[in-house]
């Protein structure tokens, strides 16, 4: 798209652009003790070939034991495959296919997590299942009360949770640890998928990173080694499905088939068309995606920022007038579009984008939640005893080194160069840089960590994210 149609498609989104409402709180949950983050000694770990792995074009899956050393071998994905190419990382989080403790399992959802999650109203979630008689696909939103869920659908399904990181504080503790190599703003949610044997979710693509961690059972996915874009994906939708389902290819695409166990992840870069289908009963799936903002997401988000500037005054509205009147004389034609006037329309669309704060929109945006969320986080109140004042949660950490502080869960943290913080779409301007990092890159705050500010502490902010649910107190494990 040329800068010409991109600047009509943000001039009508101007147009018609609402003013956003804010994101309020859902409840908190008491997070448990955060586990140490450990330090590996780092090591190139080989790449080789599979067993499991089949393909029917001219190249395997790349398959890479990580024999439980994900975070040593993280450097290497990233330089390897990130962005790039799918990979299967076996034993990403156990020693051995053999090995009956998977390292930070305790921390993953259980199947009643789930079925909790299912029923609370405000989670998003939905059922997939497919009759293969008919080969139908069908979605049902939720919430699903509990005996909706047990027994199960009979047909292969798969219920699929979103956000499960904000609900289950154990789940954002082991992603932000294993995942803490990416900048926050990068992260997006965590989805589990539990699946009946045969279920899943069909063939599709999306448009971002994904990291696919085995939780319990086994599931096969059958993955295309070629990107698909965003055209061949609407010409391979098929129609008669409620879900956004893909037909096969109308050529003979290079496809493989793996099979997750349980501590194994695969990675998929954006556009990847791929398939999991549930082998085992109680399959369940561990999704950890990523943000990849699109040049018309940006727009749109743009757009509003310049249309909220003009509606509180901060900037004007400045509306389209001849450079020249005499030019309307010398017009020969009625119907003629001259260079003139759209290039003065032109000028007037940059002026409004060059109007708007650049840091400050970016940071704001990209750190804004994706999904609305009804009353989250929850502010600062009485029912949380100490914690609920957030004069008294600040004094108890700063001063008498008693409690922590935690990030909200499911909110991103990021800061930019000048030391501006933003938190969900929040922005906070002026802060220094030592201390928007110390908040950003820490889910867990203590005494130990301001020390070195003294006697500069920055009580107010402090006081402030306590209040509005952004950090939230406990007195710890």
């Amino acid at each position: 798209m040329g800068l010409p149609k991109l600047l009509s498609l943000l001039l009508l989104i101007l147009l018609h652009a609402q003013s956003s409402q804010p994101f309020q709180p859902i409840r908190q949950l008491t997070l448990p003790a955060i586990r140490p983050l450990p330090q590996p000694t780092f090591q190139a770990l080989k790449s080789n070939s599979n067993s499991n792995s089949n393909s029917n074009g001219n190249e395997p899956l790349d398959t890479i034991d990580v024999n439980n050393n994900w975070l040593a071998f993280a450097p290497i994905f990233i330089s390897s495959h990130w962005n790039e190419s799918p990979v299967l990382l076996k034993n990403s989080f156990r020693e051995s296919p053999d090995d009956p403790v998977i390292a930070g399992s305790s921390s993953w959802p259980t199947k009643e997590d789930v079925y909790d999650l299912a029923a609370d109203e405000d989670c998003e979630v939905r059922m997939i299942t497919h009759d293969p008689s008919e080969d139908h696909w069908a979605l049902e939103l939720g919430p699903f009360a509990p005996e909706e869920l047990r027994p199960p659908p009979t047909i292969p399904h798969s219920l699929v949770v979103n956000d499960v990181d904000r609900f289950l504080p154990h789940v954002a503790d082991w992603m932000d640890a294993n995942f803490n190599f990416f900048p926050n703003w990068r992260r997006d949610d965590g989805q589990i998928s539990l699946a009946g044997e045969d279920g899943g979710i069909g063939f599709h693509v999306d448009s971002y990173d994904v990291f696919l961690v085995q939780v319990s059972g086994e599931r096969n996915w059958t993955v295309e080694l070629d990107f698909l874009s965003e055209n061949e994906e609407i010409d391979r939708l098929d129609s008669r499905h409620d879900v956004r389902i893909l037909r096969p290819p109308n050529s003979p695409k290079r496809t493989v088939s793996v099979t997750l166990k349980p501590g194994d992840m695969l990675y998929l870069p954006p556009r990847i068309p791929h398939c999991g289908t549930a082998t085992t009963p109680d399959c369940m799936t561990l999704s950890v995606g990523f943000r990849s903002p699109s040049a018309s997401e940006m727009l749109s988000s743009l757009a509003e920022e310049i249309g909220e500037r003009v509606r509180s005054g901060s900037s004007s509205d400045e509306r389209y007038s001849e450079s020249n009147p005499d030019d309307l004389l010398e017009n020969a034609s009625r119907g003629l579009l001259t260079r003139s006037s759209s290039e003065v329309c032109k000028r007037i669309l940059l002026d409004a984008i060059n109007g708007v704060e650049w840091d400050e929109w970016f940071g704001k945006h990209v750190t804004e939640s994706k999904r609305f969320r009804m009353d989250y986080p929850q502010p600062a109140g009485e029912e949380q005893g100490l914690w609920g004042d957030p004069e008294a949660a600040v004094s108890s950490i700063l001063d008498a080194g008693r409690g922590m502080l935690f990030q909200a869960e499911g909110l991103t943290f990021a800061y930019n160069e000048k030391g501006d913080l933003f938190i969900d779409g929040n922005h906070f301007p002026g802060i220094s840089t030592r201390v928007s990092r110390i908040i950003c890159d820490n889910r867990c705050l203590t005494q130990s960590h301001f020390e070195h500010l003294l006697p500069d502490l920055p009580r107010a902010l402090l006081k402030d994210l306590v209040s509005r649910g952004f950090l939230y107190g406990c007195d710890g494990p």
